[in-house]
């Protein structure tokens, strides 16, 4: 009986040697960049589970947030442009509630933030609230502990793999399960040409029109829900989402400055929600025109709309589906959100691409 004590005793203090030597090594290797200032590898780019490191310790003054869509964004073209140093906030199915943690997160450890370029995608506001599609939300949480958020990281089963995968890909120096080994301490801001979601050759006019028919075809055989479900895109839901995430950070930060703006969509998009989606589209419509309203009392706000910008809108060879644009695309917008033509105006606030 005694041995048999003594063998669940050794048993324990060892799995507990084990777990602390697991938490040490994700501590020294830390894949999410919670405890130190810069990265010796990279995921991708758009990988949402880098978003928390990045954003607390990246050096950055300046932001650009959005879904997908933005992935193109050329960070030093924007640098340039508004003598500021942005970092990228990009990544798909991103809700407002997420963009919402996620600058609320940046102003939490980044004091000096000069300017906010806010994406008013189209899927954002849609669904509930709270939707979020965030990994490792404890991270983000305003009532956890932060001691507990560190032991749930340091334990994390998420964290464990990717510091496998790290110090395997400096091992092997190459390519491992999306983990880039580079021997220098290199901090990523943004979007560079290697980092494509979507390669250069995949925007082109066969790619925006296939795009365009299976969407067509899925409403055709009843899957359309799929992609859009209606209630999802209700006014009233989307306003909601306008209230809850958005509105209440400009509000209490008047001293930065928020350049919202409606990315240039292909002219497909809005043409099958017209023909195909007509609820869809005439609710979009309204909450276009109410947050464009609403959003333009704001003293430190400005709005921008590329959907009437139809030199890029009906070029679909710029698309490699019904709205993902290309850089060429991305650097128009950056050129020209300083751009009175594109600024919204109470001529203009309801208008998409002449439909």
């Amino acid at each position: 009986m005694k041995s048999y004590k003594q063998f669940i005793l050794i048993s324990f203090i060892f799995v507990c040697m084990q777990y602390m030597l697991i938490m040490l090594l994700n501590y020294i290797i830390d894949p999410l960049r919670l405890y130190h200032d810069c990265t010796d590898f990279r995921l991708n780019q758009h990988n949402k589970i880098l978003f928390y490191g990045k954003l607390k310790n990246f050096d950055y003054d300046s932001i650009i947030i959005g879904q997908s869509t933005a992935w193109n964004y050329n960070i030093k073209l924007l640098n340039d442009n508004f003598h500021s140093s942005f970092i990228l906030v990009a990544s798909s199915d991103s809700s407002s509630y997420d963009f919402q943690r996620l600058l609320s997160h940046a102003l939490k450890y980044k004091k000096n933030i000069k300017t906010i370029i806010y994406e008013l995608g189209f899927w954002s506001f849609s669904g509930d609230t709270d939707k979020s599609n965030l990994p490792t939300k404890y991270l983000y949480s305003d009532t956890t502990n932060p001691f507990i958020s560190s032991l749930k990281y340091l334990s994390d089963s998420t964290v464990i793999h990717l510091t496998i995968n790290v110090l395997v890909g400096r091992m092997a120096k190459r390519n491992y399960y999306g983990v880039i080994y580079e021997p220098e301490c290199t901090q990523h801001n943004g979007a560079v040409d290697d980092d494509y979601k979507y390669r250069p050759e995949q925007y082109c006019y066969n790619n925006a029109i296939n795009a365009f028919n299976s969407l067509v075809f899925a409403v055709n055989d009843g899957t359309s829900n799929l992609y859009y479900n209606d209630k999802d895109y209700v006014t009233d839901v989307m306003m909601h989402n306008l209230n809850e995430n958005l509105l209440g950070l400009i509000a209490k930060n008047p001293n930065i400055k928020f350049i919202i703006f409606h990315p240039p969509y292909s002219i497909l998009h809005f043409v099958y929600l017209k023909y195909y989606k007509p609820m869809i589209y005439k609710h979009y419509i309204e909450f276009k025109c109410n947050a464009n309203k609403i959003l333009s009392q704001y003293p430190n706000v400005e709005i921008y709309d590329f959907q009437n910008a139809t030199n890029i809108t009906t070029r679909l060879d710029k698309y490699c589906d019904t709205h993902h644009f290309n850089r060429d695309a991305s650097e128009f917008v950056e050129n020209n959100l300083k751009n009175s033509k594109y600024k919204v105006n109470n001529i203009n606030k309801c208008q998409i691409n002449g439909l």
